[in-house]
């Protein structure tokens, strides 16, 4: 996307390299096209220089919105996003025109400068930005949903589950560390010895969860994440009319799929979230132990907060 006029703006698709830094985000970039532009001999006095100063200024004020947009999911549709800035800039470039009688009112063009002066001190640093494309974000995700456990753990304590979890996550980088509070409850098919006591089947029983999670940010296209991650938990297992509770550990990995629903530059994303995870878990404590894989598949969702640290360069 580029402009028609001596005067351009264009946008540049990521993974650019730009003297000698790569940027793995879209640049918006904003110049004079020299060969296109021409002014008569005699009109080459200061005024005419800083009439036109004024109206680059304008153009750079909207290559910085511009270049904010494309950093965050509103930018997604970059064409709209470019031609909002692109029209903003020709309004106000003629207003500047009309306001200053094309360059010849000194007094105008003063007030011009002293207005873009205000407008560039307040925007972000210069020429190109550089915004940390995956900055440090909190995120707290609410999700439920079945889950299947396998084995001889599906056949002890029930194969189909109903669980939810709610949980925290930080994200730095790619990097993504968090843990999940979670229950699922299930009817006991089997008989049970915990410590000795002898339990009945269809007992309804609970399982609480903890979950220590690792992951790193896979895809992140547009409004669309992936996730994988990999867990390890404990959970406390418990009997209805049971006083006694036994151990479990587990060792899990999955999928995170996240989606922006909505995106606020203050308050941060809210996202619905698909978080499909396997486990293999192992009781203490039982006899017959139970021993098996537990499958979860949860929709829920979550709450972004976020921090674009912006640098000049």
């Amino acid at each position: 996307m580029t402009s028609q006029s001596y005067f351009r703006m264009e946008i540049i698709p990521g993974r650019t390299e730009i003297d000698g830094r790569v940027y793995d985000y879209p640049i918006a970039l904003a110049y004079m096209q020299t060969d296109q532009s021409w002014i008569r001999p005699e009109a080459q006095i200061e005024w005419t220089l800083r009439y036109h100063q004024v109206l680059f200024d304008l153009l750079e004020v909207e290559r910085r919105g511009l270049q904010l947009t494309l950093l965050s999911p509103a930018g997604s549709d970059r064409e709209a996003a470019f031609r909002k800035a692109w029209n903003r800039f020709e309004q106000r470039s003629q207003a500047c025109r009309e306001a200053t009688a094309q360059g010849a009112d000194s007094m105008a063009i003063m007030q011009w400068e002293l207005m873009m002066d205000a407008e560039l001190d307040s925007t972000a640093a210069t020429y190109i930005l550089y915004v940390d494309p995956y900055p440090m974000a909190c995120e707290i995700h609410v999700a439920l949903g079945p889950s299947w456990s396998m084995g001889r753990m599906g056949k002890l304590l029930g194969s189909n589950n109903f669980s939810a979890t709610m949980g925290l996550s930080f994200l730095w980088k790619r990097n993504i560390v968090g843990f999940d509070l979670g229950i699922a409850d299930a009817t006991m098919q089997q008989p049970l010895t915990l410590h000795g006591e002898l339990l009945p089947s269809n007992l309804i029983t609970s399982r609480f969860n903890l979950h220590l999670n690792y992951g790193f940010r896979w895809v992140s296209a547009d409004r669309l994440t992936v996730e994988p991650m990999a867990c390890i938990g404990y959970s406390s297992i418990i009997w209805e009319e049971v006083d006694d509770a036994a151990r479990s550990f587990s060792l899990g990995a999955g999928l995170r799929i996240g989606y922006t629903l909505l995106h606020d530059e203050d308050f941060g994303d809210l996202r619905l979230l698909l978080n499909v995870m396997g486990c293999y878990t192992r009781a203490a404590s039982l006899h017959p132990t139970p021993a098996g894989l537990t499958a979860y598949v949860q929709l829920g969702i979550a709450s972004r907060l976020h921090d674009v640290n912006i640098f000049a360069r």
